[in-house]
């Protein structure tokens, strides 16, 4: 799509709806388990030449919980700004100008697309959890947490302070 027929439909007032149905060539997704189809909406404001894009992005991706191992399905939601312009040169002076890298606008039909997977893959959570308040596993036996205590005795003491360990016991 040209970013001008882009504008047009933010004028008019209707973001752009997009989706992207499978893996996009030119962004490596090998093993990152993102479930297709993605959703991304897009809105444009404009300023002369240069135009900032706000784009929503919406996915789910399977992957294993980082305490538990507890396979999960996640789901993100994400909002993006940046800035874009349709020549070199305008890039430049507006790059000059702000501290905000100055996208250009590529001529071709999925750029939207690779956008919209680029802030995918970058917002993937490093260690995702399958709850906020995941207790995980138990260091000594194995066992999830979650799903009650285990009877393991976890109160290991580093050697170093072990010398202190009766200091406040009561005679």
């Amino acid at each position: 799509m040209e970013l001008s027929k882009l504008k047009d439909l933010t004028l008019e007032g209707t973001p752009y709806q997009g989706e992207i149905l499978e893996a996009i060539e030119a962004i490596d997704t090998d093993g990152l388990s993102i479930q297709f189809p993605i959703r991304y909406e897009v809105s444009v404001y404009s300023l002369h030449d240069v135009w900032t894009l706000i784009l929503s992005v919406d996915f789910e991706y399977q992957t294993n919980c980082s305490r538990c191992l507890k396979e999960m399905v996640d789901r993100v939601s994400v909002e993006s700004e940046m800035i874009v312009a349709e020549t070199e040169e305008d890039a430049k002076l507006y790059h000059s100008e702000d501290e905000d890298e100055v996208i250009l606008w590529q001529r071709r039909d999925n750029f939207l697309d690779e956008l919209a997977m680029s802030i995918v893959v970058t917002s993937l959570p490093i260690q995702p959890l399958c709850s906020d308040d995941c207790k995980g596993l138990c260091p000594t036996c194995g066992k999830d947490l979650n799903l009650g205590d285990c009877t393991c005795d976890n109160q290991s003491i580093d050697p170093r302070f072990a010398a202190l360990q009766g200091l406040f016991d009561e005679e």
